[in-house]
């Protein structure tokens, strides 16, 4: 074998490693982009996020911070009670995987096991809900995410994404809602 083919072995075989380990992996990539409007909380609307409204609880438990990469939905109050908004409805397709996720951060928990929320409500062409997936954050005192894969149910047509404080009397900041379909 020639001399500069033995030079050229190393990398070839490098290359072929490096495109096997960037192609591979378990997870699907997105399809497209985040099918929630404002996710990431950085335009408001008055007291509100745009693109969302108020699903549940009191518009004065609602505020927002800047965080490290922007704006953050910050949830609190001294009630036990549910504390969501939720965003405009989007379009899907029935049958097809799903991936919603969120980013949070609870303070101390006071003692509470739960925190922040995350519920993708399924609805039919009658914006009837026809199908609920709900996550509950547990983590304290760093940010932490929720994300979960499902297909949308048959007869879905748009879904909705509620985000909001677990019925405690906590503090819990939101950030990068999404909803991506998967390939």
């Amino acid at each position: 074998m020639p001399r500069r083919t033995l030079r050229l072995a190393p990398l070839i075989l490098g290359l072929s490693l490096l495109s096997a380990c960037s192609q591979g992996g378990s997870e699907p990539e997105p399809d497209g982009g985040n099918l929630i409007r404002n996710g990431d909380f950085e335009l408001w609307a008055g007291p509100l996020p745009e693109g969302w409204h108020l699903e549940q609880g009191s518009e004065s438990y609602i505020s927002k911070q800047r965080g490290d990469d922007g704006l953050q939905a910050v949830f609190g109050g001294d009630k036990r009670e549910l504390v969501l908004i939720a965003s405009d409805l989007t379009r899907v397709s029935a049958g097809a995987p799903y991936t919603f996720s969120l980013e949070y951060y609870q303070g101390s928990g006071d003692g509470f096991t739960t925190g922040s929320y995350l519920e993708v409500r399924w609805l039919d062409q009658a914006e009837n809900i026809i199908g609920r997936s709900i996550l509950e954050g547990t983590a304290v005192g760093r940010w932490s995410t929720l994300e979960h894969t499902v297909s949308a149910p048959e007869g879905a047509i748009f879904a909705s994404v509620a985000v909001g404080r677990a019925p405690i009397p906590s503090v819990v900041a939101i950030d990068n809602v999404a909803l991506y379909e998967r390939r």
